[in-house]
């Protein structure tokens, strides 16, 4: 289990990479892949794009167990 006690779940937008740099777990929910977000994923950890398909709830729903 997790130390963290937050995270940020919020759709694609700058007001949320500041936290997410600093290391604050963020899940960013978004239409269609982003290109430029998308390079953040991997290179920075806790880092976690969910595109809104089929499925994307069982997604989400890990990631807050998770945390």
């Amino acid at each position: 289990m997790s130390s963290r006690s937050a995270g940020q779940i919020g759709v694609t937008t700058a007001g949320m990479d500041g936290p997410a740099l600093m290391g604050l777990p963020t899940l960013y929910l978004t239409q269609a892949p982003n290109v430029r977000l998308g390079k953040w994923v991997g290179a920075v950890p806790g880092y976690q794009e969910v595109v809104r398909a089929p499925g994307y709830f069982d997604i989400m729903r890990a990631t807050l167990h998770r945390w």
